[in-house]
């Protein structure tokens, strides 16, 4: 399993992208987790937005949690791709930019700056708690 990053990651981050996404392919933080399903069509899970992915980054190789340069060489490759969407239980068809050595099982991680406010299993405390702790 590969994590490829559209910024640079600290050493324990690609530990915990790797088990986050693992368990929920979607928003973890402010990074949204795309996992590749099956390459050839190609095929990617995730809760997040798809159009992070059909912007062309520059992506960060990560192999056994250390970063690989000799991958990021290689560049992206623009896909059809089906992509399953968990939260509405549906297939949408779009063209992406993935980096051409992905394989199976591989994460995509888009650090995004906007901060989703809507609660995920990665919350760490319950919403009701947190509104009532502001007022």
């Amino acid at each position: 399993m590969r994590i490829y990053s559209n910024i640079l990651l600290s050493w324990p981050t690609p530990i915990h992208v790797a088990q986050a996404a693992r368990l929920y392919p979607g928003q973890w933080i402010n990074y949204s987790l795309y996992k590749i399903i099956k390459t050839y069509p190609l095929k990617i899970q995730t809760h997040s937005p798809i159009e992070h992915l059909e912007q062309d980054y520059h992506y960060y190789s990560y192999d056994k949690y250390n970063r690989d340069k000799s991958l990021e060489e290689l560049r992206n490759t623009l896909k059809i791709c089906s992509v399953y969407n968990t939260k509405n239980k549906i297939y949408e068809e779009c063209n992406v930019y993935i980096p051409k050595t992905s394989q199976i099982n591989d994460i995509i991680v888009i650090r995004n700056n906007i901060i989703n406010y809507s609660q995920t299993n990665y919350n760490s405390y319950p919403t009701n708690y947190a509104l009532a702790s502001l007022s």
